[in-house]
């Protein structure tokens, strides 16, 4: 075990973690603002919530609707910087998984 890797996936992990009670609290901002102020969409795309098992928009829809920002066609300024927190904030997630993958490869000597 290389003590390097080992730090580099600890500091990985530590960044996933804040990015994603960030990244949730973020998106719980979203979906309320959505639900108070846009009600007709909220309701069209499925009426999300933050921790629902099956949502009825799908994944990939929900997915899709982030990437495309459909929630700026609304003109809502304040719904749409905090959609474009969430997708900022996903994307530093995978990156924070991609250091840890990095780091426990070469803590396992997979990378010399």
């Amino acid at each position: 075990m290389h003590a390097l890797g080992i730090a580099i996936a600890v500091v990985g992990a530590v960044l996933f973690i804040a990015l994603l009670v960030r990244h949730l609290r973020c998106y719980g901002r979203f979906l309320r603002h959505l639900e108070a102020n846009h009600r007709d969409h909220w309701n069209s795309i499925g009426s999300p919530v933050q921790f629902e098992d099956e949502p009825q928009y799908g994944s990939i829809g929900y997915a899709k609707y982030f990437s495309t920002r459909r929630y700026a066609e609304l003109g809502d300024a304040e719904l749409s910087a905090l959609g474009d927190q969430v997708c900022n904030k996903r994307k530093w997630l995978f990156v924070s998984l991609a250091v840890i993958v990095f780091g426990t490869s070469i803590a396992s000597g997979d990378i010399k």
